[in-house]
């Protein structure tokens, strides 16, 4: 009697990791990133794979419902059963009807996998995305780390639903613009830190217009109601951007003239000087900070700030930290 009792404990033991392994089996799916999308975008595809963790043969068909907005069932695909081996998979692609659901409220998309051989839904999820929307942000309007979330423009299926989510903070931007000792403008000094967990190569394009000044800057060729627009790199640094003059331009040595095409006379810089005989004019200028497409959303961060022009070393007795009072014998 004591030896069958123990041959069955020794059964039910040897079975016991396989009975609590089925309870936590089941098929989920993952796809390909969903997005980013302009609105009523051409439709595109993303891919879909099927995983079962089941140790034996399960059949599975899966339902793909698109809606616009707030419903949820606009279109529906239905793919037919198929059988998916032991801890297996299988994968297709699903065309997305942006082109008819994408508008300004979103589009919804529900994937259900129903499990005939268990009888059971095994899985059903629904993700929410949202066209791009180029969104102007001014900085200035988060201050002391405020973060700016960017719109949910993009995700994917897994175990769990995964947005591209993107959250900015500026504590390098500020409303004044400090000029160097040398007349350089040195604008390393504004960086936007952003956290994601996935990082969009996104980073479009950047300018920095001079307002109101264009006549201090006559080899400049991009100029727009009377403001010198200077063009400039966006530096991706992963969490970091931060900015940088997009040369090659020119500048005349002596009384630092600028022009961002070759003249006789000019030599080549990676920097912007200002005007030697205008630093009086320029101080407290107001300039304007431009970068577009920036990630995902391709947000658009715009904000003005006043140019303060700090002692130069020589030049004016008003604005330098050096100068020759009187007149000068030759």
């Amino acid at each position: 009697m004591k030896k069958n009792r123990l041959s069955l404990i020794v059964a039910l033991l040897s079975v016991a990791p396989s009975l609590m392994g089925a309870s936590s089996q089941t098929v989920y799916v993952k796809t390909s990133m969903i997005g980013p999308y302009e609105l009523f975008q051409k439709d595109s595809t993303f891919e879909v794979q099927v995983i079962s963790t089941y140790f034996y043969p399960v059949t599975t068909y899966e339902v793909i419902m698109f809606g616009n907005g707030n419903r949820v069932n606009d279109i529906s695909i239905n793919e037919p059963s198929s059988l998916i081996g032991p801890q297996g998979k299988k994968t297709y692609n699903v065309t997305i009807p942006t082109s008819q659901l994408m508008d300004a409220k979103g589009m919804t998309i529900t994937i259900k996998v129903h499990n005939s051989t268990e009888g059971k839904d095994d899985y059903n999820k629904s993700i929410k995305i949202y066209p791009i929307g180029r969104t102007v942000v001014n900085p200035l309007n988060y201050p002391n780390n405020k973060i700016y979330n960017a719109n949910k423009v993009c995700g994917l299926f897994d175990s769990t639903i995964s947005y591209c989510n993107e959250f900015y903070t500026f504590p390098c931007v500020l409303d004044y613009f400090v000029s160097s000792t040398y007349y350089k403008l040195d604008i390393s000094q504004f960086r936007i830190r952003r956290d994601s967990n996935y990082y969009s190569t996104n980073v479009g394009s950047a300018t920095l217009s001079i307002n109101g000044k264009n006549q201090f800057f006559p080899g400049m060729s991009q100029k727009e109601q009377n403001s010198c627009k200077i063009p400039l790199n966006v530096v991706n640094n992963g969490d970091i951007l931060s900015l940088s003059f997009k040369g090659p331009m020119y500048v005349e040595p002596k009384m630092l003239i600028m022009s961002d095409f070759p003249i006789s006379g000019f030599v080549q810089t990676n920097n912007f000087y200002l005007p030697i005989n205008h630093i009086d004019d320029l101080n407290g200028t107001s300039v304007t900070f431009e970068l577009s497409d920036i990630g995902f959303d391709k947000t658009i961060f715009r904000w003005n700030c006043s140019l303060s022009v700090s002692g130069t070393l020589l030049g004016r007795c008003s604005s330098s930290e050096y100068c020759v009072e009187g007149e000068v014998e030759s």
